[in-house]
């Protein structure tokens, strides 16, 4: 980036704009991305990169159109046709996803990863014959077969199947520790923690929140092993680690303003202060329009500050997101998020319903979920 001006007027574009992609500052991301394409209009590159970034902001009707017209400029760009897939998805089209995964496969770009693409839109949607086509050419490729198992461990988990969960992350976690991808390893762990300290396995969650960042310490990881202990009632751990990953990422939009205070406001509400948490957690609005974690912990704010009609529209939010995130323990906890405000609003019709509702997606869970458990007693009170 310093010696971007001995470049050309091209190259000089491609590094500004990826360069304030990699910091996380958005808005000056979006303003270069722009710039290159008013400068470069028939280049592929700023148009593919500016639709996964409206992907990440929740803008999917422009992530789809600047997806299409970076595969109508250049066919064999690979990773647009996943990013357009995600966009249709999003959108509720999810045969206009396959279909467009099936053009790049027609046209044999990329090898194995719109196959991979292919195959994990085929889980999600559930269209079994589609995966089964599909998996045994993702397996071909190690990493495109751990980032397939990564979603089936993500379903696992979302439908509180636990121990099925922890067999696919430990293992991923072994892979990748044996092939020096350590930090790929602190990351499979992490996700298996987050998963143990939402459904109440809080002892578990912290041990392999430590087991991680012995294996790698950076500002993702920090971050994420952060989370995790919000989640398993060790604040000052996570404090901590939030203040180093601040220092490390001081221009990370998505860092500073979304999950910061994600966490920051999670710990005030086990705190008991839900006042403060919702003053916190209003840094994050501008950018948390398809960030189920955040507006779920905005939605619990809510409901322990006692109002339960802001925590329903909340929880409503993160369910209406089930589409684009079909395997996130988000989806349940807010189906019981919702449950629990319907109650303290005195529905006690509309809370049996989201009770049901939470029981029907984890109808395959593992049995000793604290959870479950827990919402399990609370629903007989209402009866």
């Amino acid at each position: 980036f310093e010696l971007r001006d001995r470049a050309s007027e091209r190259e000089r574009l491609y590094i500004t704009s990826r360069y304030y992609d990699t910091l996380g500052d958005i808005d000056k991301t979006l303003q270069a991305y722009q710039l290159f394409i008013q400068t470069y209009p028939q280049d592929s590159a700023p148009h593919n990169n500016l639709a996964s970034l409206y992907n990440n902001l929740g803008d999917f009707q422009k992530g789809l159109a600047e997806g299409l017209e970076a595969i109508r400029l250049s066919p064999e760009t690979v990773n647009a046709y996943g990013i357009v897939a995600t966009s249709y998805v999003a959108l509720g089209r999810p045969d206009d996803a396959k279909a467009i995964l099936q053009q790049g496969i027609d046209r044999k770009v990329g090898g194995v990863t719109v196959h991979l693409a292919m195959a994990v839109t085929a889980l999600i949607v559930g269209d079994t014959a589609t995966l089964n086509r599909e998996e045994p050419i993702v397996r071909q490729s190690p990493i495109s077969a751990m980032q397939l198992d990564v979603s089936y461990a993500d379903k696992a988990g979302a439908e509180g199947r636990i121990n099925k969960m922890r067999e696919i992350l430990g293992k991923l976690a072994e892979q990748a520790q044996g092939a020096g991808l350590t930090e790929g390893a602190a990351q499979f762990l992490l996700d298996q923690a987050q998963s143990e300290a939402v459904v109440g396995f809080r002892a578990q969650a912290a041990e392999h929140a430590d087991a991680a960042l012995k294996l790698a310490t950076s500002p993702s990881v920090k971050l994420n092993a952060a989370a995790v202990y919000a989640l398993a009632g060790q604040g000052a751990k996570a404090e901590s680690l939030i203040e180093e990953a601040a220092k490390l990422r001081p221009d990370d939009t998505m860092l500073q303003d979304v999950a910061i205070p994600d966490i920051r406001g999670y710990l005030e509400i086990e705190r008991g202060n839900a006042a403060h948490a919702l003053e916190i957690l209003q840094a994050t609005q501008p950018y948390s329009r398809v960030d189920q974690g955040t507006i779920w912990i905005l939605g619990l704010a809510y409901l322990k500050a006692s109002r339960p009609s802001d925590a329903i529209q909340e929880f409503q939010k993160a369910l209406n997101l089930k589409s684009l995130h079909p395997f996130s323990p988000y989806v349940f906890l807010a189906e019981l998020g919702s449950a629990r405000a319907h109650a303290l609003a005195g529905d006690k019709a509309g809370a049996r319903t989201a009770y049901q509702d939470f029981f029907a997606l984890l109808k395959d869970a593992d049995p000793d979920l604290p959870l479950l458990a827990e919402a399990k007693a609370e629903y007989a009170k209402l009866q």
